[in-house]
């Protein structure tokens, strides 16, 4: 065995060890608004999910009262690795009078945004920036 096919096992094991790309987070921040009439969605949560490796992790915001976001994946407003993301939307749900409506309160958005799937949303986060992604989403259709 020559030192080629001795030392390939190691150097697979320390690229998974040590991972691909530079390890680098962009703070990702931008403003969640309503279509209709631009005010902003307060409350709400935005994720943003890597399309390539879905399940190796999702970053978060949380909608403030203006309509601003930031992303937080481990730690508070850490931000997320450059790489093509897609985007899901929960909003705050409103109160109800439980005695008058049965069931979940209905999204004030389409139920569309909180599927990856179906919201349309992606976003392809670069080393370059700017780092600012808006989003706007439609009112749900069946609360009119």
């Amino acid at each position: 065995m020559n030192v080629g096919e001795r030392l390939w096992p190691l150097l697979l094991l320390l690229a998974v060890v040590l991972g691909c790309g530079d390890g680098k987070s962009f703070d990702v921040t931008g403003k969640v608004t309503m279509k209709s009439d631009g005010k902003p969605l307060e409350g709400a949560t935005i994720v943003f999910r890597p399309v390539e490796n879905p399940d190796s992790f999702s970053a978060r915001g949380y909608v403030a009262e203006d309509g601003t976001y930031h992303l937080t994946t481990k730690n508070p407003n850490d931000g997320i690795p450059a790489g093509k993301y897609q985007i899901a939307v929960m909003a705050k749900l409103p109160r109800v009078d439980r005695d008058k409506v049965k069931g979940p309160p209905p999204s004030p958005i389409d139920p569309k945004y909180s599927k990856y799937e179906s919201s349309g949303l992606e976003f392809t986060v670069s080393p370059q920036g700017p780092h600012v992604y808006d989003i706007q989403v439609d009112p749900n259709p069946g609360t009119k």
